[in-house]
């Protein structure tokens, strides 16, 4: 054998395209630099505050054959400190894991079991500049901050130090600010991004409540309360609350709401008397009938006067208390909404269940002079003797001055989409009575409609409105979405159609009343037809795509509604991803 002979070597190097490629060097690999965190492009300006979990990316390493990556609360990276990891010697029991980097992972076929949240003791593999973190971050601020990320890359040579360490804190952006609604009895708060829900705290009642609209009655103030001196202004204060998910490393807790707003105070003018007549419905739009903007919320319902017309049974009779329909016909026939027996001349639904109503003519009396707990409305009945019960009694959960409280079963308090402005919902007021219980004890009562929804719609006493969620919003001229580069740089789109090689990280908006989301990917875009699918409650993904020109979508899943928790579809988004490419050198 001759000796001294150029010998040639395919070096399979896996980190970075050939473009990209330099020699690999005897020495140790450059340290990762430029690392940072964003919320949906890794070209935004370099902000170290955020309102929920952000991605996070760095300069690519050459010769990197995946990346280790950290969060943790201390600039030491201490085991008691860490957040989140993918180190093997910091997990407590390492396992297989899907990788998140190139192909050829496949996701999850679509119809299947969509991946759980990865925990603490998983491996996850990053072999792209870009990690999107699976766990909800605590709301945590330092001096100057309280969070810290780095990261190292793997090479043929072993790792690279630890880069510099990126820190950050998060909190909620902002706080609900009083929208001052000009209806009595219903209160109305800016949307907050990212929220799932609100929690409310209404001055004078016994407890706070959960609602997952931007608007809430003042039931308690007036339910059994006719005087000035219940009605004459509301007070409240409100907070938002927010979807955890995953699991923090360290066991650092993770709440779920955001800071109280101040304490806000609407003026509400005289109760109006007179036939009862619908005003308004109101949520993130305020909508008086006709064709207004459709609601992306499901809205609350304002009305004025206090007795029924002239199909009331009870003869016209002022009434103090009232129930809300909405049904999708202008018969109001087919209802699929009944709210919870109120006082207040405004209905907004609630997590938190109806009041329990006074059962006996002496509790009644009580009430008047009292402010009325959660619970069952008793017996209430439509004005043919049909039980009638509300949408928001099913499966209520307790009211929590801490907030902390929950259920085993929300009740399903939103509306479906339609097909807005053509297809839409109706609305109509009917009045409450309280009456001598049929065959009860003495002095017991029972709550009946002195008129039937029907009647009340039929004399013109309705109103229509749409709801419509909007779709998740996935970018603008070009989608929200970034990775490396063909060329071995990390990158963000930088036109509708990008291109990238490796796993490409994607972002959508917070959509509107959604706690979880779904991704899917398909080979076409019309048809789209999805081959695989992520389920997260997170406003980001790694998408373990092939090489090829593929397309994805996104969708939000709102579980308060009804039956399909589904929500609107982003248009698709079509994404290419290049073929690896190899190159020959000399060693």
């Amino acid at each position: 054998m001759r000796s001294g002979r150029p010998i040639l070597l395919c070096a399979l190097i896996l980190g970075l395209p050939a473009t990209a490629q330099a020699r690999v060097d005897a020495g140790r690999p450059a340290v990762p630099t430029g690392l940072k965190a964003f919320l949906l492009r890794a070209e935004e300006p370099t902000r170290h505050e955020f309102s929920r979990t952000p991605s996070f990316a760095w300069s690519p390493v050459s010769g990197a054959l995946r990346y280790e990556f950290e969060l943790a609360t201390s600039k030491r990276f201490s085991g008691s400190s860490i957040v989140w990891t993918n180190v093997g010697d910091e997990l407590e029991a390492p396992a297989a894991a899907p990788t998140t980097g190139t192909p050829p992972a496949t996701g999850t076929p679509t119809g299947g079991t969509a991946p759980a949240p990865t925990g603490p003791a998983e491996m996850v593999t990053i072999r792209s500049p870009t990690m999107a973190v699976d766990v909800a971050l605590p709301w945590i601020t330092g001096s100057p901050y309280a969070l810290y990320a780095h990261v190292r890359a793997i090479t043929a040579a072993g790792p690279t130090p630890w880069s510099k360490p990126f820190g950050f804190n998060v909190r909620w952006s902002n706080i609900p600010r009083d929208l001052d609604s000009p209806y009595p009895g219903l209160i109305r708060w800016s949307p907050v991004e990212g929220a799932s829900s609100y929690e409310v705290w209404l001055f004078g009642a016994r407890k706070t409540f959960a609602t997952t609209t931007n608007v809430a009655d003042a039931r308690e103030l007036y339910t059994f309360h006719r005087t000035s001196q219940w009605t004459s202004s509301v007070s409240f204060r409100v907070r938002a609350k927010r979807t955890v998910y995953g699991e923090v490393a360290s066991g650092l807790p993770a709440t779920t709401f955001g800071p109280w707003s101040p304490i806000y105070t609407d003026v509400q003018p005289p109760l109006s008397l007179g036939t009862l007549a619908s005003l308004a419905t109101v949520a993130d739009t305020v909508n008086t009938g006709g064709t207004g903007r459709a609601h992306g919320l499901t809205p609350g319902f304002a009305f004025a006067g206090d007795r029924g017309g002239p199909a009331d049974y009870f003869g016209q009779q002022p009434a103090e208390l009232y129930r809300v329909y909405v049904a999708t016909d202008k018969d109001c026939v087919n209802v699929v909404f009944r709210s919870a027996i109120v006082g207040s001349p405004a209905y907004a639904p609630r997590l938190s269940g109806p009041l329990a109503l006074p059962q006996t003519d002496q509790a009644i009396a009580g009430a008047r002079t009292s402010i009325l707990d959660f619970g069952s409305e008793g017996a209430a009945f439509m004005l043919d003797g049909t039980l009638s019960l509300a949408t928001e009694a099913g499966a209520a959960s307790a009211g929590s001055g801490s907030g902390s409280g929950t259920a085993s079963a929300e009740p399903k308090i939103d509306l479906p989409d339609t097909a807005w402005p053509s297809g839409g919902y109706y609305w109509t007021v009917v009045p409450v009575q309280a009456l001598p219980a049929t065959g009860g004890a003495t002095g017991a009562i029972e709550y009946r409609e002195t008129e039937l929804p029907q009647d009340a719609c039929q004399a013109g006493r309705r109103m229509r409105f749409g709801k419509l969620s909007p779709p998740v919003v996935t970018g603008s001229s070009r989608p929200f979405a970034s990775g490396l580069s063909p060329q071995g740089r990390l990158t963000s789109a930088a036109r509708s159609t990008p291109f990238f090689y490796g796993t490409p990280l994607v972002a959508w908006q917070p959509a509107l009343a959604a706690q979880d989301y779904e991704v899917q990917w398909s080979k076409t875009g019309n048809p789209f037809k999805p081959v695989a699918n992520i389920k997260t409650p997170a406003t980001s993904a790694l998408l373990p795509l092939s090489p090829g020109t593929w397309y994805y979508r996104v969708r939000g899943f709102n579980n308060l509604l009804p039956k399909r928790p589904q929500l609107a579809w982003s248009d698709p988004v079509r994404i290419k991803v290049a073929k690896p490419v190899f190159r020959i050198v000399k060693l």
